[in-house]
């Protein structure tokens, strides 16, 4: 008689063949059936497991990624605006990522099939504005936070396709300028604070952290 697996086992095992897919293949060539078929259980049950599917998954290991990126910000870089810190930490997690192509299609790949924003720049964006003592709600940093991450997608996109010639470092400057328009500073002052992220980013290393 077959032994029966526990929730525990079943969950370890579609984690633990799913980042081996995504490795062999990325995200986007990976499936659920791939992943059901290479965790001997059916289709449906990884859905049980992981509501959103794959994405659930990958956006897992996006965030431990990030949250690594986080802790060396912390250890090299003073308390400083958190607009400022916004600019330097997606730089940071950029820098890091051109370190490995792979990583950066998945990370790129991942965001891009996102139903929903990642929280903190709706955060970033909201504190920004305490920082400035300026009265705008939270709904509004999450409106601007929308509007800014379907440019950096549709540029990402645009990229991708080949209708335009564009580099990642240039894709996330047209991000956070339109933020920081958004937001109401001048363009002046937006190209002000990213060249003072860049002088920060200059004095965290390179620490070579991968997702894949």
């Amino acid at each position: 008689m077959a032994k029966k697996r526990d929730k525990n086992e079943i969950y370890n095992k579609l984690l633990s063949e799913t980042k081996n897919l995504f490795k062999q293949n990325g995200y986007d060539g990976t499936s659920m059936r791939d992943i059901a078929a290479a965790a001997g259980v059916n289709v449906s049950l990884t859905y049980y497991y992981f509501p959103d599917g794959k994405y659930t998954i990958a956006k897992m290991m996006c965030d431990d990624f990030s949250r690594k990126c986080a802790k060396t910000m912390h250890d090299y870089l003073d308390d400083q605006d958190p607009l400022l810190y916004s600019l330097v930490f997606y730089r940071y997690i950029l820098r890091e990522l051109l370190d490995s192509k792979n990583d950066l299609d998945f990370y790129i790949e991942t965001w891009m099939d996102a139903d929903y924003i990642s929280p903190p720049l709706f955060l970033f964006t909201y504190n920004a504005f305490q920082d400035m003592n300026r009265t705008e709600d939270y709904q509004f940093s999450e409106k601007l936070g929308i509007k800014s991450n379907g440019i950096w997608t549709a540029l990402n996109k645009a990229k991708i396709s080949g209708t335009i010639e564009i580099s990642y470092e240039e894709i996330r400057d047209e991000t956070d300028t339109a933020r920081m328009l958004m937001m109401g500073l001048s363009y002046q002052e937006a190209r002000e604070y990213i060249d003072l992220a860049e002088k920060q980013l200059a004095q965290i290393p390179v620490m070579h952290y991968t997702i894949l």
